[in-house]
């Protein structure tokens, strides 16, 4: 079965919106909720590694994804079994950032700033004054829910791929 669905970018890199829509895509295969959960996280993930690879481009550009998804049973030949596990041997594994190392990120206040950024994570201009933010070691600013939301899956800077310590689990 091959399906196309087409979204708005602001809404599928939305940390509001953007795994709801994964979800609904995945949900549509037959596969288990932890299997969903999963992959929504590693597909949300590599979307805005996917993004934010091009942070220098000024115009708006859209993100092509092909995800294949193969299904496995115990009754799969061998040879079947083999080339499945092979393919999903290349797909990268994303790690979550050390609690730790999360815990220890300098928070400031947005009125101590000397110009007004964006949250790359859900799009949001940082710009009330009275705002606690994060600041990663990159210098990278991102409100708080959502760069700690970002860093449970994935242990690098959203926007330049700093990369934090990694968790043991």
């Amino acid at each position: 079965m091959y399906q196309t669905v087409t979204f708005l970018r602001e809404e599928f890199l939305s940390f509001q919106t953007g795994p709801t829509f994964i979800a609904s895509i995945l949900s549509s295969t037959g596969s288990s909720s932890h299997i969903i959960d999963c992959m929504v996280r590693d597909i949300y993930s590599f979307s805005w590694e996917m993004q934010t690879s091009h942070n220098n481009d000024t115009e708006p550009r859209g993100l092509l994804m092909v995800i294949n998804l193969f299904a496995m049973t115990p009754y799969d030949d061998r040879e079947t079994t083999d080339r499945i596990l092979s393919v999903s041997s290349i797909v990268p594994r994303f790690r979550a950032a050390d609690k730790d190392a999360i815990r220890k990120l300098e928070r400031v206040k947005v009125q101590d700033l000397k110009s007004t950024t964006q949250c790359t994570v859900c799009l949001e201009e940082l710009k009330d004054v009275n705002l606690e933010v994060v600041r990663m070691p990159c210098s990278h600013l991102y409100h708080e829910e959502c760069i700690v939301k970002w860093l449970e899956t994935n242990c690098t800077c959203p926007l330049c791929r700093y990369e934090l310590p990694r968790s043991e689990g």
